[in-house]
């Protein structure tokens, strides 16, 4: 039997020893030293002249005075002395100087990580708060509700997809059912869309991601310049329907250039006027070049699955168009 314990080495009593109380003392004095390790400071290589009984420090590379040939061991003072002690695989150590939980892997100190081996302490694999996360929702949180909140200005929540054709999206859920979703599902364009329990997808809104222009079933909306004597091509949402063109102006509308029209750009495309500005025109199935309708007009045509905008107004304008269908 050795006089020493495994671990710790910590001082065994021996038959008929004298003097006892030295032993014990010193058992206690190397528990004190390393239950409940804080290190004040760490890549010690000099005694502080200052040191406090009770002071515990992480001696560091070639270190001298009296913490030669202690290097890497951990030294407490105690009673005026410094008492030093090697480290075991698997001690953990409170580090005050980079206030952060590490352990010994038998030759160096790591941050503490959840993962294998050795990895900053900001690498977390897993993080549950209040439930337990699971190798798909690798952080999970239950509660009755969560807050992102801003460190002094912005903040902004990011989602990432790996490519163009994967998912990157809010998902809500009733009994973990899903049963509306936003984001980029399948595609870069902003989809919002919604689902019947046990049921397919229906997508709601849809915002192209080339254009802006929004889709939203039943409606389609959005803007185009159009220079003069200029034509634009504008893709229809279904094959009939009507069609606002409005020109978009803050101070001065002119509301003489704009119309509603029915329109039909299937296998025979039609476009009938219903309500037209004075100076905006129906030119019915008609090829538009940018100078086939009247001068100083708005002039539209019906194609096939789109719908033609001829502007022969003085400068470039901006129109809007929205497709009820």
């Amino acid at each position: 039997m050795t006089d020493t314990t495994n671990n710790l080495a910590l001082p065994y009593l021996l038959p008929n020893q004298a003097q006892k109380h030295v032993t014990v003392n010193e058992a206690f004095q190397r528990l004190d030293a390393i239950v409940q390790i804080t290190l004040a400071d760490e890549d010690v290589t000099s005694p502080p002249t200052n040191a406090q009984d009770g002071l515990r420090l992480l001696v560091g590379a070639n270190a001298g005075g009296v913490f030669t040939g202690h290097d890497g061991e951990i030294a407490a003072f105690d009673h005026g002395a410094w008492i030093f002690v090697s480290p075991l695989t698997g001690w953990l150590a409170w580090f005050q100087s980079s206030a952060s939980l590490k352990v010994f892997d038998g030759a160096q100190w790591q941050p503490v990580s959840s993962s294998s081996g050795p990895a900053p302490s900001d690498q977390i694999a897993r993080l549950g708060i209040n439930t337990e996360p699971d190798p798909n929702n690798q952080i999970s949180v239950r509660g009755a509700a969560s807050l992102f909140n801003n460190a002094g200005t912005d903040h902004r929540l990011a989602i990432n997809k790996a490519a163009a054709t994967d998912t990157a999206s809010l998902l809500f859920q009733s009994g973990f059912d899903g049963h509306a979703e936003i984001g980029l599902t399948g595609k870069n364009d902003l989809s919002v869309r919604v689902r019947e329990p046990e049921g397919d997808w229906t997508t709601a809104i849809d915002i192209e991601a080339d254009t802006g222009v929004a889709n939203v079933t039943g409606l389609r909306s959005g803007i185009i310049a159009i220079s003069p004597e200029s034509v634009a091509r504008i893709r229809t949402p279904s094959a009939g329907g009507f069609v606002f063109i409005t020109i978009v102006s803050t101070t001065y509308p002119r509301i003489e250039y704009s119309g509603i029209y029915a329109y039909d750009t299937g296998l025979s495309p039609l476009l009938l006027p219903m309500a037209l500005g004075p100076r905006a025109s129906a030119e019915g199935a008609t090829e538009l070049t940018g100078t086939t309708g009247p001068e100083d007009s708005v002039n539209v045509a019906a194609g096939s699955g789109e719908i033609l905008v001829e502007s022969r107004y003085q400068s470039r304008r901006f129109f809007s168009y929205t497709f009820l269908c």
